[in-house]
Formats: C-alpha cells, structure tokens, sequence
C-alpha cells in the first residue's frame, strides 16, 4: 500500500488543506517550501497525527488559532491509500486462513482520523476506515457486502491496520543529543525517552539476523554471565559494529569523504534506582540493575562518544542511523513514509546539498517529505513535487508581524504556484521568492544556458545528463518564461560581469525574440543569444523537433501508455518523468548527434582544456 492523498481540516493554523500525490508527474520526493512560521511543521504533525494520534493532554493544542477563544468544530486528518497486487495477494491468504472464504480486490481505502470540540473543550474523537469489504464465504458464488460491525469486517480491517498499512516515520529533529547510554530494556527506554533509539537497536540486529532480538541475544545474554554467554554476546555486539561501520560510515564516506573510522559497540549494565507502583497506591523506589550500549567512534588511535564529535557528524550520524536501518525493516510492508522536518538546517551549504543526494536512497522503498527554508535543499529536478507553504497570518515584509487572527496555511503545488504569479523573471523566481532569497555578497555565480522554458531546460538536462551520461559537465541550464522573458536576467549577469547564452529555438517566435535582444541591448548580445539555426542553418524549428516522430510518441506514452500519437503537453511531462526518475529511454544516433552538435556551441565559451574535455567521444 501507498498513501496517494492526504486533506488537513482545521489543524492548528490550518483550514482546509490538500496534498495530492497522484499529480504527474509522480515524484517520491515531496519538498514544503516556505519561510519560518509558514506553517510546515503544522502539515507533518498533522500527517503524523494520522497514525499516532494525540495525547488527551495536547489535545487542545489541535484547536486553530483564530478560533482559541471558543471553537465549536472538528479537527480532521484524511489519508487515502492505494493497494497494490501484492497486497491483495496477502490479504486473501490471511482470509482463507481465518477461514471466511474469497474477498474480492481491495482497490483503495480512506482513513480518517477526527477530535472534536466543544467550546473549545475536547468532546470526543473518532478514527475511522472507508473501505469495501466483499466476501464469497466457503460454498457461495456470490461476493456480498460485509458490514462495518461484522467480525469478518473488523479481523480484515485490523490485519490491514497492523501489517498492511505503510508506517508514518516522522522525524521532527536530528539533532537532539545522541544518548552516551541507549537502554536496551523497554521501561528504562521509555522513562529515558529513548524508545525511537532502542527500535533502531532492534533494526541493527535484524539486518545482522531476522532472528535476533535484544531481548534473547543481548538482555539475557548480560544478565547470565556464562563464558558461553559472553562469548556468543561479544561475537553479536562485533557484528553489530561492523554492520553500523559498513551502513553508516559507508554512506557517509560518499556524503562528506571521509574515512577511516570505525563504531565500536559495548554492552554495559548499572543498578539505578526506579519507582514502583503498589496496589495500596503506595509508590516506592527499588534499585535495579539494567543494561545500555555505548557506541564510540574510532579516530585514529582515539575513541569518542558520538556526543563529543562535530555538529555535522552528530546530524549525519543520527540520520543515517535511523534511515539507513529503518528503510529496510522486513516487516515493513509498503511504501514507508519518512517525514523530516527542516534537515540540516543548521548545517552548511555543502553539507545540505551532500543531503539531497541521499534523498533518492532513501525513498528507494518508500516516500519522502521534507520541509526547508534553504534554497540549498531544493532539487530542480524535483519541483513536480514541490508545494510553497504561505501563512496568511504573517507578514513576509516584517517577519516579526504574526496576527493569529489571520492565520490561513495554504501549500500551493509549484507549477500551480507559477502560474498564478505572472511577473516571475523565471521559472525558479517564485521558490526564491518565496524564501526571500537574495545572493550572498560572496556567492559565487555560474555561467549558465538560458533556456526558453522548464521543458527546455528539462529535454536538455534529460538528454545530456541521463542519456549522454552527463557528458557535457560545464553546461548549467537555467529555465526562464519564455523566449523574449529574459531582459532583467540578462541585465544581473551584464552587471555581475558573469558569461551566459540565451538558447532559443529555431522557429519564427526565436528569431524575433533575438532580434529584439539585440536592438535592445544595442547588438551587444551578438554571442549570447543563439537560435536552433545558428547552430544548424537545417534547425528551422521548436525543441521537440529535435527528436523523431517515434522517440516523441514514445516520451508521450511516458504520461499515458495509452496514447498513440505525440501531444506536447503531455510529451512535455513525460520528459520530466524520464528526467526525475532517471529512466533511459532510447535515442536515435540522429537525434544524439543533434543534441551534441548543440552542447558543442554551448560549450565554445569554456577554456581550451574544457572544452576538450567537452568534446571527447563517448566510451
């Protein structure tokens, strides 16, 4: 199973809100972008409140807050969710084991959770599934409808529940401190609030082993303190270094490059002193003995409690732990969804953009979606997924202007968010807008390629990243809003004294638009603005022509399998699909050479070793 929609009614600052999944082109990576106070957390809490509900203590945090004063109403999270065919094979092989017979294909199913208020006082909750449940019981022939409160109805609701549905994961900080000591028993975990440490603890093991657990392989193993027993725990607690080295250190050596270090884990037991309950209601303290691990890290001859070492290791660290372990649980049916709220945010520029790397690892068996305020953490690439989250109740001019009576958290799809922002100098100016972005006095800016649009710039980031295999490596595309859009971009680059081209296609609508260029930057442009024909006399036309009939029906199919003939709405958005998701498709040696001869031009600017290296053939 998968969750395709979530709809967020009247959750804290939020009235109505949807995120829609389904939209192509389909993205496993959903990006929230909004300054502070916009209301991103809001969203994930609320999403995470679907799974896990609300204390009866914090409850009244739920209320809105414009209407804290005396709200009469209903706090409500939706989820839908989608079943695939292995999930429908599972569930008839549970039904034939509880014996009710055959059910037929589950398709998709809604799950609502709801609190509700009464002058601002909780009233009462409710948690709720939409599904249809039909059953061909042993010797009929019919599949009937099974009502809600039908024992077969609730036994199949309750295995869906527990083993079919996707886990939520919501991650509202890596960098609480990491414990020097993580409890191994569930009682000491949960009073040290630990809970989420001792799991990953678990997780470890069973990557080692599916039949490892704390309980029979390190708690008992402690407490029995035979040579058997300790041999067979120092055998365990070894496997278990080497696996975090290897999962662990390994993914980071390829984020930050660095080596040589290893984790050590020690098993460990003290006597504390813990309160006990009596039925008399008496409580009294009893001493104790329980048992913890260390993790040390390993630097040269040294070792380090993780607490002890850098702001980045302690974040890289936590988060690959419980990411890198937690995707890959065997028990874990579904697609997980992981929710991180601002990672790395208190990390630089380089370490964020090392993050959105192992975004894609992450969502290998599952889905994402993280909020961020740092342009850093935004992929291109994966604006298909991304919403703007705006809070009516702030003042983005004076940030420090919160009216709650105002409130209205609103998260905008971006290409829904673009076209309702027509004054954008580019396609990437409202996400920067929207964060307040303004170049640092030191930044240092790129040379970039000028499109005419995001699908240009899409088909050649396509074709020379996934299919020419990033052969080109000193072109930066940059997506404007069109072919004659381009006056104050080209106006910051002649001020900053950077290089850029304008590329515009071969077509009558191109060759006006660099005319007007030049007339009006007085023919100062005469190298940076290039159609299609100044490459090749024969290019006399838009991008898309530059692929065949077949290869555009093809890219096409890519939005719809169904199509049979080129669309370029739809031929636009299946080559956003190939590009997100990195999916080769196959060009023709014509079209290759096309596309190259226009990367060669592009690549003329760049010095003569460059360029060489530019130019080489492919392997």
């Amino acid at each position: 199973m998968r969750y395709t929609k979530f709809v967020i009614e009247n959750y804290k600052g939020i009235q109505k809100l949807t995120l829609d999944f389904e939209k192509r082109p389909l993205s496993k990576i959903i990006t929230l972008v909004g300054l502070n106070e916009s209301g991103k957390t809001s969203i994930l809490q609320a999403i995470n409140m679907l799974q896990t509900g609300v204390s009866r203590s914090e409850r009244h945090k739920l209320i809105p807050k414009k209407d804290k004063l005396n709200f009469s109403g209903k706090v409500r999270v939706t989820g839908e969710l989608v079943f695939t065919y292995e999930d429908n094979a599972l569930l008839r092989k549970k039904v034939f084991e509880l014996g009710f017979g055959d059910i037929k294909p589950v398709t998709t199913v809604v799950i609502t959770r709801e609190y509700r208020f009464l002058n601002s006082k909780f009233d009462d909750e409710s948690n709720y599934w939409t599904i249809p449940i039909k059953l061909k019981k042993p010797g009929e022939t019919v599949f009937k409808d099974m009502p809600a409160k039908s024992d077969e109805w609730q036994k199949i609701i309750a295995y869906i529940r527990d083993v079919l549905r996707p886990k939520i994961l919501y991650y509202p900080d890596f960098l609480f401190d990491f414990p020097n000591k993580i409890y191994l028993d569930v009682e000491t975990s949960e009073s040290k609030k630990q809970i989420q440490f001792r799991d990953v603890i678990q997780d470890i093991l069973t990557a080692i082993n599916k039949d490892l657990t704390i309980e029979n392989h390190l708690i008992s193993r402690l407490k029995e303190k035979t040579e058997a027993n300790q041999e067979a725990l120092d055998h365990t607690l070894s496997k278990m270094s080497a696996e975090i080295s290897n999962v662990v250190l390994g993914a980071w050596k390829n984020i930050m490059n660095i080596y040589g270090k290893e984790i050590f884990v020690e098993a460990k037991s003290e006597r504390i002193l813990v309160a006990v309950d009596h039925s008399e209601g008496q409580v009294t303290t009893e001493s104790r003995e329980v048992y913890y691990l260390e993790f040390r890290l390993k630097e040269g001859t040294e070792r380090y409690y993780i607490a002890e070492r850098s702001l980045g290791f302690k974040w890289f660290f936590t988060f690959l732990l419980f990411t890198e372990f937690r995707k890959n649980r065997k028990t874990d049916i579904g697609e997980t969804l992981f929710l991180l709220d601002e990672p790395a945010s208190n990390l630089h520029s380089t370490a964020q953009k090392k993050l959105l790397s192992k975004f894609d690892d992450l969502v290998s068996k599952g889905r994402l979606i993280y909020t961020t305020h740092s342009h850093h953490l935004i992929n291109p690439k994966l604006l298909s997924g991304t919403y703007i989250v705006k809070n009516s109740g702030l003042n983005y001019e004076r940030s420090f202007e919160f009216d709650t009576s105002n409130t209205k958290i609103e998260a905008i799809l971006y290409k829904e968010f673009v076209a309702v922002n027509p004054a954008q100098q580019d396609y990437f100016q409202p996400v920067l807008d929207a964060l307040d972005y303004q170049p640092g006095l030191l930044e240092k800016i790129p040379e970039i390629v000028i499109t005419e649009g995001k699908f240009d710039y899409y088909i050649f980031r396509y074709v020379n990243e996934i299919v020419l295999n990033n052969k080109f490596t000193l072109l930066s595309f940059y997506p404007s809003n069109g072919a004659d859009s381009n006056d104050q971009v080209i106006r910051l680059y002649l001020a900053w004294c950077r290089d850029f081209k304008i590329l515009l296609d071969g077509d009558k609508a191109g060759d006006k638009a660099k005319k007007r260029y030049l007339k009006e930057f007085d023919n100062g442009l005469a190298e940076n603005v290039i159609t299609f024909q100044d490459i090749d006399p024969t290019f006399k036309y838009a991008i898309e022509e530059l692929f065949t009939e077949d290869e555009k029906i093809a890219i096409t199919k890519k939005f719809d399998d169904s199509l049979t003939a080129f669309e370029k709405s739809k031929f636009n958005t299946g080559i956003q699909s190939l590009f997100i998701n990195e999916e080769m498709i196959a060009l023709s040696d014509e079209t290759i050479a096309r596309f190259e001869k226009i990367f060669q031009r592009l690549s003329l600017g760049a010095s003569n070793s460059d360029a060489s290296q530019a130019h080489s053939p492919t392997g």
